[in-house]
């Protein structure tokens, strides 16, 4: 097959965000007087962002115990609502420089 498949795939926010976190522990750790890291978790996650947002949405679904399986349902209904309303091209072009530092 000569022809090439092309295909969009959004990042996962929590484990950019966990990568991110891990830098800045070795950063600490070195004595860094300036992490990169730090500040890009200021400038891409704050909540007013669609990083930030999206990473609410995971940590709810990571985080979050029900003792019933319907309240459960509920919770990923609701996740995934509010989900289709982020922006996927916000979402890709915010992550992208994150992915070069």
């Amino acid at each position: 097959m000569s022809s090439l498949i092309k295909h969009l795939k959004i990042k996962n926010t929590g484990i950019l965000f966990e990568l991110l976190t891990r830098q800045v522990t070795a950063d600490i750790m070195k004595d860094a007087k300036k992490s990169t890291a730090v500040m890009l978790i200021k400038k891409y996650f704050k909540e007013s962002t669609e990083l930030g947002q999206e990473l609410q949405l995971y940590n709810v679904l990571a985080h979050e115990k029900f003792s019933h399986e319907n309240q459960a349902e509920r919770l990923i209904d609701a996740v995934v609502k509010t989900r289709t309303k982020l922006s996927n091209t916000k979402l890709k072009f915010a992550a992208a420089p994150i992915f070069f530092f």
